[in-house]
């Protein structure tokens, strides 16, 4: 038996525990080249080795491992060539979600710091503002049930998610006039997704007259121009008790009111 190696050897030599080894072996994805049938004791091949570096892979990859089957051939040899495609494919999608989770952290940040910036500030003030894009959602209802606001908030968070954008922890409502009618949306704002989304705004850059106040007066607060935002604040405290919200107009132009975005 020179040529096979004991489970002992094998869970030394890949420091795997002989309680996995006999686990992989109960899901058909790693069977011992021999058994003893007499002893029962089990002997692998250096070849399976391998076998047993691939196995780790795609824990680390999060493949569930009774899926590894799939990449076994009907002549008992693994296909590599698909398992590693498939992983690619895979580290692709993390890295895309690590990404953005970066990004988001940094767009927090950001936000954080403006508000600091801002937040003390007791009298109208102008800031110039580049374009802008919003994820929204069609909001009739009573702006001081904060649960439902919230709930909406979620759903486009989630969007973002899916959508792989880092939002840009900018949340809150606009209203606005179109024929003769207020129109309100609860939105996400998002970088320029480059692409059609059917629920995507866009609001063009300018000069725009903000206004702090207690986040108490954000249900109370509706267009009295043709466009009004309203926007939450945080800190880098984030304190339940400080809340605040930004009221933004546009500066004496006309015509500036989101417009649905068709990339």
């Amino acid at each position: 038996m020179k040529k096979f190696l004991t489970i002992g050897e094998v869970s030394r030599i890949k420091r795997v525990s002989a309680k996995s080894l006999r686990y992989y072996e109960k899901l058909g994805i790693l069977v011992p080249a021999c058994t003893n049938p007499e002893t029962g004791y089990r002997y692998y091949t250096v070849e399976q080795l391998l076998i047993i570096e691939l196995i780790h892979i795609c824990i680390e990859l999060g493949i569930p491992l009774k899926n590894f089957k799939s990449y076994i051939t009907a002549q008992g040899n693994i296909d590599i060539e698909k398992l590693l495609a498939d992983g690619e494919k895979i580290v692709n999608q993390k890295i895309k979600k690590l990404q953005a989770q970066k990004q988001f952290l940094s767009n927090v940040s950001v936000h954080a710091k403006r508000t600091n910036t801002v937040k003390d500030i007791k009298k109208e003030f102008t800031e110039e503002i580049p374009d802008r894009y919003f994820l929204t959602v069609d909001y009739e209802n009573d702006l001081s049930d904060y649960k439902a606001v919230n709930l909406e908030y979620s759903k486009l968070f989630q969007q973002s998610m899916d959508l792989g954008i880092a939002d840009n922890f900018n949340q809150g409502f606009f209203s606005y006039y179109e024929h003769r009618k207020c129109e309100t949306k609860i939105f996400l704002e998002i970088p320029n997704p480059h692409r059609k989304i059917e629920n995507l705004y866009f609001l063009p850059g300018g000069r725009f007259t903000c206004r702090i106040y207690p986040f108490e007066e954000f249900s109370n607060i509706s267009a009295q121009t043709e466009f009004c935002m309203v926007q939450e604040l945080f800190d880098l405290k984030i304190s339940p008790h400080e809340r605040l919200i930004e009221v933004q107009e546009p500066v004496g132009i006309s015509g500036i009111i989101p417009k649905k975005q068709t990339v």
